[in-house]
């Protein structure tokens, strides 16, 4: 295995060579805040809806429909927002087929979540100065860890991650693709099958620091190489006759 990961780049290659690399917005968000960008609460709670919906789900089956969703919460209209139940919102949803089994215990969860943020900005100045008063692990803790005093309803540590990611926070969101990724038996260091979130988040981190790429670059990079209607190389039961990288896995072994 290559300990500089510069089969990454290999894999960036590969799926840009044959249009498969996922270029969402979210992939600027990290840009443009490092180019001084402050997202507004609206942008804030677009963010928390997003992650929300990529639950439990297939993103693709999610991403042509973003228009009808951002309808559906009114554009992010908080005030708009709160005067609608969960239930109007999971009706939308599961209309749009962007539900999951989650859904409904999700909705159930926003005004909340939308009360605790509102909280936070009271203490806090913004949401923006909420995510950047320490580090990425420790907001992420600090939102999703049982027994916190700001622990978001229906969010866990990944789902954290990719909440920060949306509001151009940057780092790994240690999901399925990612921690199998990273498991001992394909191109993880640790002792894990699939890896564990502290295994993912560190390896990911580590590539971050070696290549010079963002944390999420990297994640990206991954998470298209495996996932459906992108690269579906590294799935489950995984394509390794396609695989560039194939020679530096575990699995070959």
């Amino acid at each position: 295995m290559q300990s500089d990961g510069k089969y990454l780049f290999e894999m960036k290659e590969y799926l840009e060579s044959k249009g498969l690399r996922y270029d969402g917005e979210f992939m600027r968000h990290v840009s443009k805040r490092k180019n001084g960008k402050t997202f507004t609460f609206q942008e804030h709670v677009k963010g928390l809806i997003y992650t929300f919906i990529s639950d439990q789900t297939k993103w693709v089956r999610i991403e042509p429909r973003l228009p009808q969703i951002d309808e559906l919460f009114f554009n992010y209209d908080v005030e708009l927002i709160k005067s609608k139940s969960g239930d109007y919102f999971k009706e939308g949803i599961f209309a749009l087929k962007c539900g999951s089994r989650k859904t409904s215990k999700q909705m159930a969860a926003l005004h909340h979540n939308i009360e605790l943020m509102e909280c936070l900005v009271r203490k806090y100045g913004s949401m923006d100065d909420f995510v950047t008063s320490d580090s990425a692990e420790k907001i992420v803790a600090m939102i999703s860890k049982s027994g916190s005093d700001y622990k978001f309803g229906m969010i866990g540590e990944a789902l954290g991650w990719e909440y920060l990611r949306n509001v151009g926070v940057d780092g790994i969101k240690p999901d399925t693709h990612i921690r199998r990724f990273f498991s001992c038996r394909r191109m993880g260091e640790g002792n894990n099958d699939p890896a564990s979130i502290k295994e993912a988040l560190a390896q990911g981190n580590r590539l971050a620091e070696v290549t010079g790429l963002t944390k999420l670059e990297v994640d990206n990079i991954i998470w298209s190489y495996c996932a459906d209607k992108y690269g579906e190389i590294c799935i489950s039961d995984p394509h390794c006759d396609k695989c560039v990288i194939y020679k530096y896995c575990k699995h070959n072994c």
